[in-house]
């Protein structure tokens, strides 16, 4: 994996660590941590701070060990779990900076309410890393696409999707917005099943059928 390219903020880290960690137990965490290289979160974590200081390389690492550890069921379970427990502590943040607060928002149609929540989310992303995010409307749907995705850097000729801590993601903003029960997310697209990845996946936003 490259190293030294693309960097993430300390506190997006911490809290994806603290909801894996919730789950698999702090001897499980200690497991992760040395199987994955990754000795020197052991005694120092990624603070709680806004710094840019975790490589892309580092936390995909992190992902791709889990699958090693707990399979891909286990896997998806944990990173979404994570990833929901990342907009949770992002939105309190995020949300009055960026026109999320309030009734105004919560007013508007669904599609412009969906609309509006994930390009907040994308500004707010790029804010805490080298993550550049674009959202697209094709037709019913919305494709959320992140165009350097530290779920997955650096990894590629993996047979399925692995970026499940964004779908979490996604899905938990879908119900902070009260319309998680009428709409989906897949990762329609991710750079690590290509055989040489560019960084990019791709997430669609649908109506459940």
């Amino acid at each position: 994996m490259e190293r030294g390219k693309f960097f993430q903020s300390n506190h997006r880290t911490r809290i994806y660590l603290d909801a894996i960690a919730e789950v698999i137990g702090h001897h499980g965490l200690l497991a992760l941590l040395r199987l994955a290289d990754l000795t020197y979160w052991i005694d120092h974590p990624p603070p709680y701070d806004e710094v840019w200081g975790v490589d892309f390389a580092d936390f995909s690492q992190l992902n791709a060990t889990l699958e090693m550890m707990y399979g891909p069921r286990g896997q998806r379970a944990l990173t979404m779990r994570a990833g929901r427990a990342s907009f949770d502590e992002a939105i309190e943040q995020l949300g009055p900076k960026v026109g999320l607060a309030g009734a105004t928002f919560q007013a508007l149609p669904v599609p412009l309410r969906i609309k509006a929540l994930l390009e907040a989310l994308a500004r707010g992303m790029e804010q805490h890393g080298h993550t550049a995010v674009t959202v697209r409307k094709e037709g019913a749907q919305f494709i959320y696409s992140v165009h350097t995705c530290s779920m997955c850097w650096g990894q590629h000729d993996v047979e399925h999707p692995v970026c499940h801590g964004t779908v979490g993601f996604l899905l938990q903003a879908l119900t902070w917005a009260e319309v998680g029960d009428d709409f989906q997310v897949e990762e329609s697209r991710c750079s690590a099943t290509q055989a040489a990845g560019d960084g990019r996946c791709e997430f669609t936003v649908s109506a459940i059928a």
